[in-house]
């Protein structure tokens, strides 16, 4: 299978480390242990890629001083 490197891979590279990071940092944050973390990658047709990170943490909480109607993230 060849493989291939540039701004495509390393950007990729960037967003999964920034998916993995942000799980390590918040998922589990309330926990005494820590959680399972999954990755998931398979190609799809036309040269694309589907990428899922997965956890079981306690998730986005809502901002109480939230303008919105989303999450609104901190």
């Amino acid at each position: 299978m060849p493989t291939s490197t540039g701004p495509r891979t390393e950007g990729l590279a960037v967003a999964v480390s920034e998916a993995l990071t942000n799980v390590v940092m918040h998922a589990y944050t309330d926990c005494s242990a820590p959680g399972d973390i999954e990755l998931h990658a398979y190609r799809v047709p036309d040269d694309g890629l589907n990428i899922t990170v997965c956890d079981d943490g306690r998730g986005v909480r809502p901002r109480a001083d939230s303008p919105g109607l989303g999450l609104a993230c901190r």
